[in-house]
């Protein structure tokens, strides 16, 4: 899992688990989500991350709406955060390119 900030700078990368595991339990036990959840509950400035809808609401953490009704204001914050989820897409697909054996999953010994 990798989290990147607005212009594309990666941030965090966990790499501690298989690919078979799902992104919702690497996040709950992810120091980011512990950085960010502190910072927000304890700290003047608020910082959120942004993820998809599978995983839960939470006051640093920001969800699409997947059942806004059209022309509403929950749609208008859905298509905002499709955009702004979008710079982490590209983001790994910078990564990927850069890094070409993190395009597939290579059995590789460290």
């Amino acid at each position: 899992m990798a989290t990147f900030d607005a212009d594309m700078i990666l941030l965090n990368v966990n790499a501690r688990y298989p690919g078979a595991t799902h992104d919702l339990a690497i996040w709950e036990v992810s120091t980011i989500n512990r950085h960010l959840r502190r910072i927000y509950l304890e700290g003047p400035e608020k910082h959120m991350a942004i993820r998809e809808s599978g995983y839960p609401l939470q006051l640093w953490l920001m969800t699409p709406i997947t059942d806004a009704a059209p022309n509403s204001p929950e749609e208008h914050y859905t298509k905002c955060h499709v955009r702004a989820r979008n710079v982490g897409e590209r983001g790994n697909g910078t990564w990927k390119e850069r890094f070409r054996c993190l395009k597939k999953r290579p059995n590789l010994i460290l």
